[in-house]
């Protein structure tokens, strides 16, 4: 069997197949045409949008995401129906302190984001842009759209330190109690020597003074009683300990139980949560905790408006969807459990309650910042692995939401700060929904998430490696929210999902999905002189997320100077084709051809040759199949033609690997001539001929059916030889 290595036109492949991801800057990471469209839209009052201040901040954010801004005399509801018309997946209400009253909140903003479409849940991820002054919200607007948030700090035992890379939770009802959890631990362990008052230890680890691993902090996490310019940091009293206090214009300090008070100072971006504090996320002047937080440093900030109650369902379901059970951003981990919440607020969920925070929360900040916990780390395991496969049709594409169970465990609402119910955003939108097939006991099919209902209380645990799916057909519309992209379930197929943080100065990750069957993977960084700096990855990988990561050296060990370097992601094969005929499994040849079969249906009629309605059908006849298999083939680097048989009606192709040869995607042909030997009633394929793009032709009979030479003598009536017959 002939093997024959490709060469350069590897990479090609790697290229269409995979990716390839470039690192900028200081070692910066991003990823080469992986980004997708998303719609975003800015809402802000005629009012605030004449200030000039604020109409700064707005113009940042409609620069930043390619935004929309929709304008308001009195009320949001002026905007409804542009908006709707819109479609946006991020919304961001830009809001003057004035305007962000509870009432906006809870009587205005929430019921706006489900007044979108007509199924009842929110239509968008949404956030409300604000602070103290203009300058505060800007200060967001200009800065990072991803942070890693790796570093944990609590200010309660309910902060889940051990769901985090690293970090330090503190407990509110026990002096001097602590929860140290290491890089290299998969839980905290418990320590007793803090101090008693933690005010100064808290404001030093956020000011970045004294934080244990000589990190700053990326989330800071509080609980118990609060206001909406305090936090009491003892439970149930107030006890020996201080508080967290705001006032002025964004002054936000510790109050220790004696001693001086000492402002908190923090730059860094970070995410500040109010997990279970009533009121904290009340505003009502510059002076209030959010203004406050949002003033030193917390780019996003979530808290209550009203009084918590014993439920918190709106704040537990943000966390299990940002920690416990998935990897969400901020942002989308806080849409997300409101769907859910409104999901087992309709059906009865046993355990919730009457919780009555289903408007009672706001989130504070860009809603398309990237802020989520890195997959890589040591930290404890996720509930289960959600999968998203998309399977293209004619007019409907066949769509699976499955997960996995990795470890024992109840997806479900299990308690206020626990699990919630499995679901996943769609980086699409869609309608014309028919399940097919499910083994969740209620599945809900929303236009941009799908939800599995698979376990409630009074139910044993799921063991683990339990699978529940379900499987739908649907419309899908424009490509939205940043979520990766599913892609057929090809053998060995590779796609870069993110590198984080960016930039970065000691490490970065790599993330990359791996469908189908069990391949080969190579990922390796090279200079801007394409020299190979490290091998980060070579070896055989099952399908799944994988992840990598690179601190910036070399594989002697050495550290790299900051600049430009390329990360290369290969996979599957080496090859362009191996010569044995009709095998799928074929090199480079053969995953063009599964790609063709997984994308495109086959037709014999009607033609219809324009590209739009290629892209819009999906199917084709063997003319459109063979126009898109040279033009995927050529965007590989692999010269390839279109072969014309007109005397048979048919069309084909052909590639060129030393030779020109035969390749038919649509029936799986490859080097087999002989298909066409006594094909159709005019047997051989005669007088074909391959076409080049740029209108040059050339015979090729002679590979398709038996040809001989003719020679043709012409005399004269005398037998002699005329001169230059022909």
């Amino acid at each position: 069997m002939k093997n024959t290595v490709l060469g350069n036109r590897a990479v090609a492949i790697v290229i269409l197949i995979a990716t390839m991801l470039t690192l900028p800057g200081l070692l910066q990471a991003q990823i080469v045409n992986g980004d997708q469209e998303y719609r975003y839209a800015i809402i802000v009052s005629n009012a605030t949008n004449a200030d000039s201040g604020w109409a700064e901040v707005v113009n940042a954010l409609a620069s930043k995401h390619s935004g929309q801004i929709f304008t308001y005399s009195s009320d949001i509801s002026e905007t409804q129906a542009q908006v709707a018309s819109y479609a946006p997946d991020y919304i961001a209400f830009v809001c003057r302190v004035s305007e962000t009253s509870p009432s906006f909140v809870q009587s205005h903003a929430w019921p706006y984001m489900r007044a979108l479409d007509s199924d009842p849940f929110v239509d968008a991820v949404w956030g409300i842009v604000t602070g103290a002054e203009a300058s505060d919200a800007l200060k967001i607007m200009t800065g990072p759209t991803q942070m890693t948030i790796s570093t944990m700090l609590g200010g309660t035992s309910s902060c889940n330190v051990s769901n985090f890379p690293q970090g330090i939770g503190t407990n509110e009802a026990t002096y001097g109690r602590y929860y140290l959890k290491h890089p290299d631990s998969v839980k905290a362990y418990t320590c007793d020597d803090g101090p008693t008052d933690r005010t100064n230890w808290l404001v030093d680890m956020i000011n970045g003074d004294s934080l244990i691993f000589g990190d700053t902090v990326d989330i800071f996490v509080t609980s118990g009683h609060g206001n909406y310019n305090i936090w009491q940091m003892h439970y149930p009293s107030s006890g020996n300990e201080g508080y967290f206090r705001s006032n002025g214009m964004g002054h936000l300090y510790g109050d220790p139980h004696s001693g001086p008070d000492v402002d908190i100072i923090s730059a860094h971006p970070k995410i500040y949560f109010a997990l279970g504090n009533c009121l904290i996320g009340k505003i009502i002047s510059a002076g209030c905790m959010i203004p406050a937080w949002i003033h030193s440093g917390a780019y996003l900030s979530t808290g209550y408006v009203i009084s918590e109650g014993q439920y918190s369902y709106q704040h537990g379901a943000t966390k299990a969807y940002f920690c416990l059970q998935d990897h969400y951003s901020w942002p989308k981990a806080f849409f997300l459990g409101n769907a859910v919440f409104k999901f087992d607020l309709d059906n009865h969920t046993p355990g919730i309650g009457s919780p009555p925070d289903f408007n009672g929360s706001a989130m504070y900040g860009d809603p398309a910042i990237d802020a989520r916990v890195p997959d890589e780390g040591t930290y404890d395991t996720l509930l289960y692995a959600k999968e998203l496969i998309v399977s293209p049709g004619y007019d409907r594409d066949t769509i699976t939401f499955r997960i996995t169970m990795n470890k024992n465990g109840r997806p479900g609402y299990t308690s206020k700060w626990g699990y919630r119910s499995p679901i996943v955003l769609f980086p699409f939108r869609v309608d014309s929904v028919e399940i097919l097939s499910t083994n969740a006991d209620t599945a809900v099919i929303a236009d941009n998430f799908a939800l599995m209902y698979i376990w409630h209380q009074g139910q044993p645990d799921l063991p683990q490696g339990t699978e529940r799916y379900v499987t739908f057909v649907a419309v899908r519309h424009h490509v939205g929210v940043t979520e990766p992209a599913a892609l057929p379930q090809l053998p060995g197929i590779a796609t870069l999902v993110s590198t984080s943080p960016s930039p970065f100065s000691d490490r970065t990750t790599i993330r990359y999905n791996l469908t189908g069957s069990e391949t080969r993977v190579s990922l390796k960084v090279f200079d801007r002189s394409g020299r190979l700096a490290k091998t980060l990855v070579d070896q055989e990988l099952r399908p799944g997320i994988h992840t990598a990561v690179w601190e910036g050296r070399n594989d002697a060990g050495q550290n790299l100077a900051a600049g430009v370097y390329f990360c290369r992601l290969r996979v599957g094969c080496q090859t362009l084709w191996e010569s044995t005929p009709d095998n799928i499994n074929n090199g480079a040849i053969g995953l063009v051809t599964q790609w063709m079969k997984a994308v495109m249906e086959f037709i014999s009629t009607p033609h219809h040759d324009q590209p739009v309605r290629i892209y819009h059908l999906h199917r084709g006849t063997c003319s459109v199949w063979s126009y898109l298999t040279a033009g995927v083939a050529r965007a590989c680097l692999i010269p390839a033609t279109v072969t014309v048989a007109y005397r048979n009606n048919h069309k084909w192709n052909e590639f060129y690997e030393r030779r020109w040869v035969h390749w038919e995607p649509v029936n799986t042909y490859m080097n087999s001539p002989w298909h066409y030997e006594h094909w159709t009633s005019f047997g051989h394929a005669r007088g074909t001929f391959d076409w080049r793009g740029d209108g040059y032709v050339w015979t090729t009979t002679e590979r398709y059916t038996p040809v001989c030479t003719l020679v043709v003598d012409v005399d004269d009536a005398n037998g002699n030889p005329v001169d230059g017959a022909r």
